[in-house]
């Protein structure tokens, strides 16, 4: 507000600038000669100048949220897990928490080699309620789509695969390969079938 709406010859901007020009300068990344130089200026000629920093911390801002956003979906990947029934369990920290960072984001889209499971983002942030609720909040994903459970399964949410309608305003979490999980006695079965017993 105070940007928005400089008065001819006033220099309320300029003094608030010249007050606050160390607290300023910290928060849009410059040396605080740089405000201090502009702060004798009258708003009319000063508010583009203060606008155009807002508009640079902005973008700065934005970028640090896409590389949160992007470094979230590679570690969800990465910590995914699949399950015999074909459910892969998502770490609930990451896709309730820097998976979300970016707002330019309308979907969270899972690749998978035999689905594409998308939801919104929007969606999906209504549910950090959650995860400071319920202690043991599990979170995965199916072709079905995505899935919370709590309170020993209780407790659940479902949400069904949307179309995305813009791909390039989707983040994508690939999914690890599937492995075939084996249970305790088939890999005891194995050892002793190759152990050669007489």
């Amino acid at each position: 507000m105070l940007v928005r709406a400089p008065e001819p010859n006033e220099r309320n901007i300029g003094e608030y600038v010249a007050n606050n020009a160390n607290e300023l300068a910290d928060t849009f990344g410059i040396e605080p000669i740089r405000l201090r130089r502009l702060a004798h200026l009258p708003d009319p000629l000063l508010a583009p100048s203060v606008r155009a920093l807002f508009d640079q911390l902005r973008g700065v801002q934005r970028l640090r949220e896409s590389e949160r956003a992007e470094l979230a979906a590679r570690e969800l990947a990465r910590r995914a897990t699949w399950l015999d029934d074909d459910r892969c369990v998502l770490d609930v920290d990451l896709i309730l928490g820097d998976l979300l960072a970016d707002r330019s984001k309308k979907f969270l889209r899972f690749v998978d080699e035999s689905f594409d499971v998308a939801v919104q983002r929007s969606t999906i942030s209504q549910c950090r309620f959650l995860h400071r609720t319920f202690m043991d909040l599990v979170a995965f994903v199916t072709d079905k789509g995505i899935s919370f459970r709590w309170k020993a399964a209780r407790g659940r949410l479902n949400f069904f695969p949307q179309e995305v309608d813009l791909p390039e305003r989707s983040l994508v979490v690939a999914l690890p390969p599937r492995r075939v999980a084996r249970h305790a006695w088939q890999v005891v079965g194995d050892v002793l079938r190759n152990a050669h017993l007489p």
